[in-house]
Formats: structure tokens, C-alpha cells, sequence
């Protein structure tokens, strides 16, 4: 932060870290360290949030005169933000300011002078830390520091107005804590509640972030047993929300379904997903293979654990004769008779490689625990079924471990990623001989020619002709073109 800090003695303004890295800075280490003379690795994936009382205008003037890359957007410059280069680092830098008006999503603001100002408008107390850069200081305007040490998540002022002012404030209370582990007054709660539904004023893809957040953090264990988890879903039953919110809508509806099963230690699809995606995260902390290192299949891999089992709740009846519920091809998008769960996942504004990876998860979760491992037919049909509903060895990798995670037993677990290595290989190898494999390698020359031979017999038989000759050179290990061909 060197070349930051001689940049704003430069233009002889004070400059101040601010935002999350400040209040996580003091809750990892209670302000008994200098964050300037932190490792750099301490930075790695951390929002550079700084603020000063330069307006953006001046800031950019500065930037030019002492030749330092920044950039902005028209946007985020009306707005006070303007992002600068230095020390290999991105800062974002916004200018004091304060709200003039506010629709719940925009608002207008006036620059200020003032770091009271700025704090006064600030969402949480906890988030209304700032480091002077100059001297080390932590300055803390609105007593976030007490609401830290005593664990208490606090709107700064009035909490109606906070909320009025963003509505999504309402999920990044809940989700702050849940990951941080912090409690709340029933005050704040309820009045949360009563203006739960002002939620529907944010985009869908602002939520779904707050729920990526939330959910998917690896080092939380979520359960419907925790009251702030439950506290969230109240507040997400209210028809207005759900109808919006496709994701909401799914969560609510597997926390709605209660169930008896043997089985099952859990009473409700929610729970057994959040066990399954629990288990999920365990796999990604624990292992180091790079593919897994990966954020976006970190992401993707956690999501198919939450969704794996969303078709449950339309396919749910009581069994009389085994005395309780049964899911009856809640495994099969072909034949669900309630098409209103795939609407919504169709609805929900994540990427259709996402969607597609949450279906085959869906599709292939039961079918996997069939698979013999020492029968290699019954590998090459499960290989065969995946190929045919279009998934790929990556997609696989991604799924697989979100499957796994259905067995009881760690020792099971072990087993079942064996058995899915192996899977793997095969699959590969299925999947090269199909891309080396041509109509000539199974059709003579004289059928290729003709044309009414073609048409009539070869697109029919095209497919099965194939499957046999793969079939035969995966499984058999011989060469059968001679034999088809005759």
C-alpha cells in the first residue's frame, strides 16, 4: 500500500481503507496489528474498498498529472467511484458522500467533506469501520467495534430508514448473520418481516449473489435447524417474493415438504440438501486437485447439491403398505407429471451450463448407486445414458462428487469415488472411440453409394449399428467392422 499512500500525500488528502476488508481486519486480529505491514497474501481476494474527500472529478486530474492507470464508469464516477492502479493492486476509491433521496434501489448522493457523513449512510455498524492510511488509526463513528466484540449485527440509525434506503439490506443482514455468526434484536427482526416484501424491488440476479454468498460459504454448516436460517425463510413466504424469485421459490418449497422415511434422518427436502451440500463442501476443503480448485465449479458443484433433489416435493406420495413417503421418478425429467419445478429452474437467471449440470445431477443421482463396477455392461449403458442426455467427462467430474455424498459412511464415500474414477475412464475412452468412429468403419463402400440404401436403411440403423460396433470394442476389446460389415 506504499505507492497508494505517497499517491494521496501527493494530493495531500487523507485516504481511508473502508468496508469489509476493515471489519474482517479487526475481527481476525482485534486492531493489535498494522494492516499496512500485512503479508500481501492477507489481500488476495478482498475488495480494496478506500474513500477520501477528493471528489471524482479532481481524483481523475490527479491520476493523469502523476501518470496512474485508472478507470471508471459514468455510472460509478456520478456516484463518487473511480478505480486506481498502484502497489499490482485495483483500489476502488469513492468519494465521501450522503444519500439526498433514495427509491429502495438508486439513490442520489452529494459529495461530502465529511467521514461522518459517509459513515452515517453505511448499512451496518460493523461495516462502519475506517483505517486512516496515514497514522494506522481505526476510527469507528456509529460503535461498530462494541458491536463486534459483543457479536451483534446493528443497522446504523434507524433500521426502517436503512432498509427503505436498499432493500436488499434485508439479505445481507441475514447473511451476515449466518457467516459471521452474529445476533440480532427481535426489534430489527421484526421489523424485517414487515417489510420482507420490499425485497421484490431488487433485481433477481442481486439476490441470487446474496444466496451464493450465504449458502456457499465452505466454512459454515447450514441447517433449517439454525432459528437465523429459519428466520430467513419466514421471510421468504410471502407470495410476492416467490413469484419474482425463482430461487427463493425452490428453497421454499423443499423446506415445505415434510416427509417419513426410513432412510432418511431428516424430515424435509431442504435439510437433506443442505446435508448433501454440507458434504459437498467438506470434499472441495479437503481436496487439492486443481480441477476443484476451480471458483466457478465450486459454484456450479454447489448448487447441483442444493437442487439435486428439488423434484421431490412434486412427486411425493404415501406408500400405505411400506408405511411412508415414497418419490416415485423424482430422478426423471421425462417423467415428472408436475412440470411447474422445471419451469422455475428454466425461469432462474443462472447460465444454461448451470442449468443443464443441476438436470444431469437430477437424472443420474439414483442411476449411479446401480452401476455394477465390476460388470463393464453395466458401466458402458450408464456411460452410454450419459452421452445420450449430452454430458461431457468434465460435467461428470463436476456431479459426481455432489452424488457420492448420498452415502452414509465416510468409508462408503472412499469406496464410491473409486468406483467413479473408473467411471470416469471409461467414459473417455467410450467417448474417444465415438469421435474416431465413421460410417465407413461399419458400412461397405457399395452401401455409402447408394443413395436408397442410405436413405432407407442407414439413418434408421445408423445408431444401432454404431452402439453395436463401440459395444463390441469397448466391451469385447476386438476389432468387429469384418463382422458387421458381412
Amino acid at each position: 500500500m506504499i505507492e497508494l499512500i505517497d499517491f494521496f500525500k501527493k494530493i495531500n488528502t487523507e485516504v481511508f481503507l473502508c468496508g469489509g476488508l476493515v471489519r474482517d481486519f479487526y475481527m481476525d486480529t482485534k486492531g493489535k496489528l498494522d494492516i499496512i505491514k500485512m503479508p500481501k497474501e492477507y489481500f488476495e481476494d478482498k475488495d480494496l474498498d478506500i474513500c477520501s474527500s477528493v471528489r471524482p472529478d479532481d481524483l481523475i486530474k490527479h491520476c493523469k498529472k502523476y501518470n496512474i492507470k485508472h478507470f471508471y464508469t459514468e455510472n460509478g464516477k456520478n456516484h463518487g467511484t473511480i478505480s486506481i492502479c498502484l502497489d499490482e493492486n485495483i483500489y476502488e476509491h469513492t468519494s465521501f458522500r450522503k444519500d439526498i433521496s433514495t427509491d429502495g434501489r438508486n439513490a442520489v448522493v452529494e459529495f461530502s467533506d465529511s467521514l461522518e457523513d459517509d459513515a452515517k449512510r453505511r448499512d451496518f455498524t460493523m461495516n462502519s469501520l475506517y483505517i486512516n492510511l496515514f497514522n494506522g488509526e481505526i476510527i469507528d463513528p456509529n460503535k461498530g467495534i462494541w458491536d463486534i466484540n459483543n457479536k451483534i449485527i446493528r443497522f446504523v440509525g434507524n433500521t426502517k430508514d436503512r432498509i427503505l434506503e436498499d432493500s436488499l439490506r434485508i439479505m445481507r443482514f441475514f447473511r451476515f448473520s449466518i457467516t459471521k455468526n452474529f445476533g440480532y434484536t427481535n426489534r430489527d427482526l421484526e421489523l424485517i418481516r414487515g417489510l420482507s416484501f420490499l425485497l421484490t424491488r431488487v433485481s433477481e440476479e442481486r439476490i441470487i449473489k446474496e444466496m451464493e454468498k450465504m449458502l456457499f460459504d465452505k466454512n459454515i454448516i447450514i441447517s433449517t435447524t439454525s432459528k437465523k436460517f429459519k428466520d430467513l425463510l419466514v421471510c421468504f413466504d410471502d407470495e410476492r417474493i416467490l413469484k419474482k424469485f425463482p430461487i427463493c421459490c425452490v428453497i421454499n418449497t423443499m423446506f415445505k415438504c415434510k416427509f417419513y422415511h426410513p432412510h432418511h434422518i431428516r424430515n424435509n427436502v431442504l435439510d437433506h440438501s443442505l446435508d448433501i451440500l454440507n458434504r459437498t463442501k467438506h470434499f472441495l476443503k479437503s481436496n487439492n486437485d486443481k480441477f476443484y480448485q476451480d471458483n466457478k465449479t465450486q459454484l456450479y458443484m454447489m448448487y447441483c447439491a442444493l437442487f439435486h433433489d428439488f423434484l421431490k416435493p412434486a412427486n411425493i406420495s404415501w406408500n400405505p403398505e411400506k408405511n411412508h413417503h415414497q418419490f416415485i421418478k423424482h430422478d426423471s425429467l421425462d417423467y415428472i407429471t408436475n412440470i411447474i419445478p422445471l419451469r422455475v429452474l428454466e425461469n432462474m437467471k443462472i447460465s444454461t451450463k448451470l442449468k443443464n449440470l443441476i438436470k444431469y445431477t437430477i437424472q443420474f443421482h439414483m442411476r449411479y448407486w446401480s452401476v455394477d463396477i465390476q460388470d463393464k455392461k453395466s458401466i458402458f449403458k450408464f456411460c452410454l445414458k450419459m452421452r445420450d442426455k449430452g454430458m461431457t467427462e468434465e460435467d461428470f467430474r463436476i456431479i459426481y462428487p455432489v452424488i457420492v455424498s448420498e452415502a452414509k459412511h465416510s468409508s462408503s464415500i472412499v469406496e464410491q469415488r473409486k468406483k467413479s474414477k473408473i467411471i470416469i475412464e471409461e467414459f473417455f475412452k467410450i467417448n474417444k472411440i465415438f469421435k474416431e468412429t465413421s460410417l465407413s468403419d461399419f458400412l461397405s463402400e457399395s452401401q455409402l453409394k447408394n443413395k436408397k440404401y442410405f436413405t432407407r436403411f442407414v439413418i434408421a440403423k445408423n445408431t444401432i449399428v454404431k452402439m453395436k460396433y463401440i459395444y463390441n470394442k469397448v466391451i469385447n476389446g476386438r476389432d468387429v467392422k469384418s463382422i458387421l460389415k458381412g
